[in-house]
């Protein structure tokens, strides 16, 4: 008789696909975890109007008809401001097809906002206290991404890499 191989259930726990699953069970309960108190998807995005760094008047209106990311950032955040070049690389690379919309909270003053903003090609909007508590935004940087019916389609939190933001922004429509 055959004597059982110890090393047998480590082999197969180590094959690459099984620990594919692992990781990606792991991420996806984390991302539910993580955006639990966020908007439900599906559901109509609230509206604002708010100021943006020129002073105009700017409502998520302005926007309906097309694809729209709204990603809530903090001046403060490094984490924002990391992400800052994939939301460039975003509205580039949807061709005009989707906006792409930040909109700053917990800030002292506008020139704060614009300074941290530097010269980006998307509005960046001077967000209200009740903007925030509308979109339920907890943590920084928040993003939610609105279909052409002013409907969530998809909403995350935390680091969005230009691979990220680019499946996620186009994925979601």
């Amino acid at each position: 008789m055959k004597a059982a191989d110890p090393m047998a259930n480590h082999r197969r726990l180590s094959h690459p696909l099984i620990q594919l699953t692992f990781f990606l069970l792991i991420v996806s309960g984390l991302h539910l975890f993580q955006t639990r108190d966020l908007l439900d998807s599906r559901q109509s995005a609230p509206p604002f109007e708010l100021e943006d760094l020129q002073g105009r008047k700017v409502s998520l209106s302005d926007f309906s008809g097309k694809k729209t990311v709204l990603y809530f950032m903090a001046p403060w955040c490094s984490i924002c401001k990391i992400s800052f070049p994939a939301l460039q690389a975003l509205g580039q690379a949807a061709g005009g097809n989707i906006h792409v919309v930040a909109i700053a909270l917990s800030y002292q003053n506008p020139g704060e906002v614009a300074d941290f903003a530097g010269d980006v090609s998307f509005p960046v909007l001077l967000g209200k206290d009740s903007t925030g508590q509308d979109y339920r935004i907890t943590a920084f940087p928040t993003l939610y991404v609105i279909n052409a019916d002013g409907q969530i389609a998809s909403r995350s939190l935390g680091l969005a890499t230009t691979a990220f933001m680019t499946v996620e922004g186009l994925a979601a429509f």
